[in-house]
């Protein structure tokens, strides 16, 4: 099973507007960067954000793994992870 947008619609338009919204916020960035730099130096500007990346890959690490089969939380509010219909053969 492959992650999904937590958007109602199209995969294709949910995983657009997901990685639009990335973008969007990566576009502050550079304003982000100027004032820290303007205020305590380049340097403290570039250990900052790579503490950032640093929390963020630290994080990924307690995301659940689903590369091997499908989520555990079979709710039934979630079209996505229902569970299929058994067959008896």
């Amino acid at each position: 099973m492959t992650w999904r947008c937590p958007l109602p619609g199209p995969d294709a338009t949910g995983a657009g507007f997901c990685f639009n919204i990335g973008r969007g916020v990566a576009a502050f960035a550079p304003l982000a960067m100027g004032g820290i730099a303007a205020a305590w130096g380049f340097s403290s500007g570039l250990i900052l954000s790579g503490a950032v990346f640093l929390v963020g890959g630290a994080l990924m690490l307690f995301l659940p793994q689903t590369h091997r089969g499908v989520l555990t939380d079979n709710s039934p509010t979630d079209p996505y992870l229902q569970k299929e219909p058994a067959s008896h053969a």
